[in-house]
């Protein structure tokens, strides 16, 4: 059975005397939480390494386990990680339980599940596990532009 959509915004949990209000006349949106552009800049500038370069190791050279570079690109890592947790926490924190039923319950344990393997796969230095929280985000992504569509009377894009 189609469920029928005819929002045109969702309200949200405020924030303070501010108003959450989810709106969907924002066109299309990237699901990525903003690891393309870095990895799209690294690759095509070599910028880290670069970076690596301005640092003097004065560790002894038989001794060293992770270069420079590497221990910079683990940290820039390590940060978008972290942004992409606060955006599941930001995720978390826009559900309404009690309107929301089971609906929000299991937005919240998918959240919850894509945090702990965002937390794993820092720790594991696992890009595997980065795809498939990428990949999660994506089919969530799919699903509200669907309802976007609906909502603007569109057919759903495929």
């Amino acid at each position: 059975m189609k469920t029928e959509c005819t929002a045109a915004q969702l309200e949200f949990h405020g924030l303070g005397r501010r108003a959450i209000v989810g709106g969907f006349n924002g066109g299309k949106i990237s699901s990525d939480s903003g690891g393309l552009l870095p990895r799209e800049v690294e690759q095509r500038t070599h910028i880290l390494k670069r970076l690596a370069g301005c640092f003097v190791d004065y560790r002894h050279p038989d001794q060293i386990e992770h270069p420079v570079e590497s221990l910079i690109k683990q940290r820039v890592k390590g940060a978008q990680i972290g942004s992409a947790i606060s955006i599941m926490e930001g995720l978390k924190t826009s559900l309404d339980m009690e309107k929301g039923g089971e609906i929000a319950r299991n937005l919240e344990d998918l959240y919850n599940y894509m945090e702990r393997r965002l937390i794993e796969a820092n720790s594991g230095n696992d890009t595997s596990l980065l795809d498939e929280v990428s990949d999660l985000l994506k089919q969530i992504k799919e699903a509200w532009d669907a309802i976007a569509d609906q909502a603007a009377g569109q057919e759903p894009a495929a």
